[in-house]
């Protein structure tokens, strides 16, 4: 189970004309200024992936071998999304989450100064691509981040329980730029993390 954490906003949203009848000095009273709430409801996947990028849609997986949780965030609005935070939780009766001093246990695609991606036809190719060539998944950029550091805006930490948490509730979290292309829907702003498991 994958949680988004984002500040609510609901419905669509416009401040309503000024409604003043009686005015003094015979001044002209104009509508108000109009102002838009854009709700996002941003979609977020999570997949199970071997080790070198295959997406593992049912099958056996041999005990003691290594696994990736990918979750991903696309952003299909006009907007950059602020302050995302993401929870976590691994089934540690199925999968133990490898040693946090492992640098491939957490990390996440880009760098923490520009997370993620702009989807496109070549790297939506590149994404889904299983593992073959050097265009393939597992050749993304993919950046270890560091555990509980307090005061990283990405902080990211991990409890005995499997569960794993990306922003810290004290500090900033994620934020997820807006996409460049003219079509969002069909070509967001991608933001993912991974974490490594092993298979119980």
């Amino acid at each position: 189970m994958a949680m988004l954490l984002l500040p609510a906003a609901v419905g669509l949203v416009q401040a309503a004309n000024n409604q003043a009848t009686r005015v003094a000095g015979g001044a002209t009273v104009g509508d108000s200024n109009v102002f838009t709430v854009e709700v996002v409801t941003p979609g977020l996947v999570k997949e199970i992936r071997d080790t070198s990028g295959n997406i593992l849609n049912g099958g056996n997986v041999v005990a003691g071998s290594d696994v990736y949780f990918v979750i991903y965030l696309d952003n299909t609005t006009a907007l950059a999304l602020d302050d995302v935070r993401v929870r976590d939780f691994v089934d540690p009766t199925q999968f133990t989450i490898v040693n946090p001093l492992d640098p491939a246990t957490f990390q996440i695609l880009g760098t923490v100064a520009t997370p993620g991606l702009q989807m496109n036809a070549a790297n939506a190719a590149q994404w889904l691509q299983n593992g073959t060539g050097a265009g393939s998944w597992n050749a993304l950029t993919w950046n270890t981040l560091t555990p509980a550091q307090g005061d990283d805006q990405l902080d990211w930490n991990l409890t005995t329980a499997n569960e794993a948490t990306l922003g810290a509730p004290n500090n900033l979290a994620l934020t997820v730029p807006k996409s460049s292309a003219p079509d969002p829907l069909a070509e967001p702003y991608r933001v993912a993390i991974r974490i490594k498991a092993r298979v119980n």
